[in-house]
């Protein structure tokens, strides 16, 4: 019989979010400023009132729901990350009460974005002291500049375990939360407990 134990690295699991247009797909995979990025990125639940199950950018259940109430919106056609955006209120429902962590805001590309935090926000970094001036870029693209294009810092959850998001004064285009303490397992560990669920169903059938 072969086993299997779960390996942890050390590393913090991130839970990606790309909002997006009405009918859209996210197929992000890059440009992540929190690491590892990987490849999922989640996307808003349709309509008002949507709730939505978060994974890790691995594909591993986070426990976290996104729940937003609002409406989105496209600046251009295709799945980039700057280019759609979501505008209205945001929960993510399911954190450790109290707990702080690390949340990177995308602003949507080219409005001017203002959020409202229920709680503690605290701007890190170069988004503590923003550029007087960002400058228009196409917003098919992710320049990746701090201050503009997106704002990094630390968040708070309250009692409940939620940190509540405003973003009626300007749109938000995706977010990253880094999950402290939630083992990042490699995509060879993924594969070597893949191949173990398959030879225990394939031994279940010889028996």
């Amino acid at each position: 019989m072969l086993s299997l134990a779960a390996v942890s690295l050390g590393e913090s699991a991130v839970v990606n979010v790309d909002f997006q247009g009405a009918g859209e797909v996210t197929s992000v995979s890059t440009g992540g400023v929190l690491q590892p990025s990987g490849l999922l990125w989640n996307v808003n639940g349709p309509g008002y009132g949507a709730e939505a199950s978060l994974v890790t950018s691995h594909g591993v259940a986070s426990g976290i729901i996104l729940w937003t109430d609002g409406f989105t919106g496209t600046r251009v056609e295709g799945d980039a990350l700057y280019g759609d955006y979501f505008v209205g209120d945001i929960e993510l429902r399911g954190l450790v009460a109290n707990e702080a962590y690390e949340l990177v805001l995308y602003n949507a590309a080219n409005i001017l974005s203002s959020y409202h935090f229920g709680g503690s926000w605290t701007l890190t970094g170069a988004s503590a002291t923003p550029p007087g001036v960002c400058a228009y870029h196409d917003p098919s693209l992710a320049t990746g500049v701090e201050g503009c294009d997106f704002l990094r810092g630390i968040a708070v959850a309250d009692e409940n375990g939620v940190i509540a998001i405003g973003a009626g004064f300007g749109a938000i285009a995706g977010l990253q939360l880094d999950l402290p303490g939630v083992p990042n397992p490699e995509p060879s560990i993924l594969l070597l407990q893949g191949l173990a669920v398959v030879m225990g169903l394939m031994r279940r059938r010889r028996e």
